[in-house]
Parts: C-alpha cells; structure tokens; sequence
C-alpha cells in the first residue's frame, strides 16, 4: 500500500493534528510513505524521535517545500503564506502522482491530517486523479461549521459536501462534539468514525511525592503564547503569585511572541520566566518531568494533548474549565471557571505553599489521588492503542 499524508499545519510547528498524524503512521507497518510538509525534515527529528517505529518505516519519503515567512501573524498577513503553500503543494502532489501512476494496480491511501484547505485541497486533487484507486482519509480537529473564520467555513462546507458524494471516504472526528456536528451535517454515518489523541506510554511518570518536591520548575506553560491560549492570564496569574511567592518560577516551552516578552518585561516578572522555545521528544518530556504544575488557561481546546502529556509527567494540572476536558480527562486535573485568572493563582499558591511548608500528608494525599488518573489515562490513550483502532477502520475501506 502507499500512503500520502499532507501536513500543512498552521504556521510550521509541530502541533497536535501533526503528532496525531505521525503516531499512527509509525504503526503503518509495510508501505510507502510520502509527506507532504512545509518545513524541513530536521524539524520533525525531535518529535519524531519518540516514535518507536516511525524510522524505521521501510519506505519513506518526505517531500518538503520551502516555507515563506508571514509578513504579519493576522488574516491578512497569512493569506499569501496560505496561498503559497496551497499552490507549492499541489505541485508536490502532481510529483507525487506522476511517481505514484506507473503502478496503477496499487491501492493508495490519502491523509489530510486537517479539515483545513491547505491540507484538504491538495489532498482532494490527489483523489480526484486517483479515482477508484484512492481512498480519501480525513481528520477533522475541530467543529467544521462551528467558531471559524470565512475561509475554514468554506472549506468545511467543501469537506461536507465531500463526505455526502463520498468522496472522502472516512472522517475521523477527535471528540464527541465534532462526531455530533459532522452526523448532523452528513447522512453517510458509515465514512464518520469517533478518534481519540495519545501519548507515547514509555515517558509517563506519574506523581511521586519525592520527585515532585525536589522538581526545578515551580510551573510549567506548553505551547504558542497567545490571547486564545491564556497567554494574558497566565501572566496575570504569575504576578499575583510573585507578590505572595518571590522565588516562583515558570517555563515556557514554546513560542513566545515579542509582544509577550515585552509584557513580561513591562510586569517585572523576567527573573521568573525561563523560555526554551519550541521543544520536541524527549527533552520536551524532560522539561515536564522537572515541573511541579502545568499551568494550562486556554479559552479554546477540541483535545488538550498538552495536559495528557503533562500529566503523564508527573506534572499536577491547572486549566481552565471547559467541557471537552470533562470527557478526556475525566477529574484527572484541577480546574476553575474560564477567566478566572486569580482564582487560578490562589489554588497553585496552596499547592506550592503544601511544599514550602512541607505539608506532606495535604500534598500526598493529592498527588496520590491524580496517580492513580495518571495511570488510568495512560492505558486508554496509549498511541498504539489509537492507532490500532484507525488502522482497523482504515483497512476496512479496502474491503468495502
């Protein structure tokens, strides 16, 4: 079998849908593999490096383009970053076919790792030239009609008219409300499958009282800085803290745009904050594994792959109370309503108080309760386990 998977992924990081899409790659077994993606393969190294299988895929090609900069991180400023991957894309993507069409006998199974039209153009065109001798897999990572800009409406709309002429032909929805709005849009219940996130099993250290008090980092952030991802209020939050508890320290692993540097120079909290960037594999996990808390208050998530692999780290979760964390994680986190950035502050300042004043049986007994979750959630969102169950569905295509 060969396998082209498209992975435009937003701005060139490595972000949920991407590690969604390598994870179940690297449990393909026997086949031809070729990425479509816009950065370069050393980028990808790092993260997948925690891949068990991935390297040592027999046939693996990855045909990457060079990015374009966006001359501004807005609408306007990303349209012709959008546009120039569509077009440099499709290009791969008649390469591709050109390689892939001296063998019309074999099947072909095409990836779009987004509902988003740079993944789902290009991987349409593909099917289209492909016809009987392609299937046409799609990962939807957020609601299609729901909360989304013209352009993703547009795009959505497409992927739906698709699923109705089967023309995709399966949609792996990545929780409940997505399955909900993509049945509700679409009569073919058949092509529309129920998918979950994962983490990779052998970096789960779940909560120890001794490892926890002796960790460096006070808090842990992981991901983009920005407005929708509670940037503004994890800084808000670090001063309350900073004026009870001087010595706090916080990492962030990830981007930090040079506005929110500014402001945590304006706030007077750079002697609290140690940045490391974007940071993939194992050194990511041994980051986390040096953390006591992640601090977590985004306003928006369809998974929240982040906590899972924080608290498969040992680390204690703070986040926002939203409603797809209710049916991932199920209590494995301490949660409070969205906004509230101080009472955020007030539950970390007690837990760091439990260690400063060595209050072991409160923080024992907390962490106790969180490792026994820890160990739970490791079992049901083990990558092989996801990936047994979509290699499962997408096997039955070719049966059909």
């Amino acid at each position: 079998m060969r396998v082209v998977v498209i992975m435009n992924t937003p701005l060139g990081h490595i972000g949920g849908a991407t590690i969604h899409t390598l994870s179940v790659l690297s449990n393909l077994g026997e086949c031809q593999i070729y990425l479509v993606m816009p950065f370069k393969y050393q980028l990808l190294s790092e993260a997948i490096s925690e891949l068990r299988n991935f390297n040592k895929l027999p046939s693996l090609f990855i045909v990457a383009y060079k990015d374009v900069a966006p001359s501004k991180k807005n609408l306007v400023g990303l349209i012709p970053l959008y546009l120039a991957r569509l077009i440099k894309s499709i290009i791969a993507i008649l390469r591709i076919y050109t390689t892939l069409s001296k063998k019309k006998h074999d099947k072909t199974l095409i990836i779009s790792s987004t509902h988003f039209p740079h993944d789902i153009l290009p991987a349409f065109l593909l099917r289209f030239l492909m016809r009987s001798q392609g299937k046409l897999i799609v990962y939807f990572h957020g609601k299609p009609m729901s909360n989304e800009s013209i352009l993703h409406r547009a795009s959505s709309f497409l992927c739906i008219l698709m699923l109705r002429k089967g023309i995709i032909d399966l949609a792996f929805a990545i929780n409940k409300d997505i399955l909900k709005e993509l049945l509700s849009l679409s009569s073919n219940r058949v092509r529309i499958a129920l998918t979950t996130n994962g983490a990779p099993g052998r970096h789960a250290k779940c909560c120890e009282l001794n490892d926890f008090i002796k960790r460096e980092y006070d808090l842990v952030f992981l991901g983009g800085m920005s407005i929708p991802k509670g940037a503004l209020d994890l800084l808000k939050a670090l001063a309350i803290i900073v004026r009870k508890r001087p010595q706090t320290k916080l990492l962030i692993i990830g981007e930090v745009p040079s506005c929110f540097i500014k402001l945590i120079n304006k706030m007077k909290l750079q002697d609290n904050v140690e940045i490391v960037g974007p940071t993939y594999g194992p050194l990511k996990f041994r980051l986390l594994s040096n953390s006591k808390i992640l601090v977590f208050p985004s306003y928006k998530e369809t998974w929240g792959i982040t906590i899972l692999e924080a608290i498969l780290s040992g680390c204690l979760v703070i986040a926002y109370d939203l409603k797809v964390y209710r049916e991932i994680f199920n209590g494995s986190l301490l949660t409070v309503p969205v906004g509230q950035y101080k009472e955020l502050a007030s539950i970390i300042l007690r837990i760091l108080t439990y260690v400063d004043k060595q209050k072991i049986d409160e923080l024992a007994k907390l962490l106790e309760m969180m490792k026994e979750r820890c160990v739970k959630l490791m079992e049901r969102y083990a990558w092989e386990k996801v990936a047994s169950y979509e290699l499962k569905r997408i096997k039955e295509l070719f049966h059909r």
